[in-house]
């Protein structure tokens, strides 16, 4: 995908708000369009890598690979850092009887799961899915189960599947 940098600065920081020219960083962007309301350094929230390599149409604009996720959703276990949604995909492939599910992190051992069940949940699917996520986290974190009717929307009006009270920002 190409940068817009004719209209808009793009930066992608690294942990220490240094701008990085490849890898994964934090994406900050500058409006150059919009001067009634003028964006100037926007953290946007979103974490996505970028190759030190211009667009093949010549342009001379980078090419950002991707968007990687958004901090907060993102999972620290010791000092890895854990992709929400590519934990999810593992955790909840070829998995039955879950409508929907949200990892809460509160802690840096602790993360509630909240499962939205089917009516054929049972103990052994919660079981199976205690040990899916143990196997990729370990057995130092603090599983808690909670069964809701449904995953909350956040004030956006979204339902965030991976929650972090943890700043990421320092770990990546």
């Amino acid at each position: 995908n190409q940068q817009t940098e004719e209209i808009s600065v793009i930066e992608l920081l690294d942990e220490s708000g240094n701008q990085i020219e490849s890898g994964v960083g934090r994406i900050v962007e500058t409006s150059l369009n919009n001067f009634s309301m003028p964006f100037i350094r926007y953290d946007t929230g979103d974490i996505a890598e970028v190759e030190n390599k211009s667009c093949r149409c010549g342009n001379g604009i980078r090419v950002l690979k991707g968007i990687v996720g958004r901090e907060g959703d993102y999972l620290i276990i010791g000092n890895r850092k854990v992709s929400g949604a590519m934990f999810l995909n593992q955790v909840l492939k070829k998995m039955e009887n879950i409508i929907e599910m949200q990892v809460h992190q509160t802690n840096d051992s602790k993360i509630v799961i909240r499962v939205v069940p089917s009516e054929s949940f049972s103990s052994t699917t919660e079981e199976k899915l205690r040990n899916r996520i143990t196997e990729r986290l370990g057995s130092q974190i603090e599983l808690t189960f909670e069964i809701v009717k449904e995953i909350e929307k956040s004030p956006s009006g979204k339902k965030r599947y991976v929650v972090s009270e943890l700043k990421t920002r320092d770990k990546y």
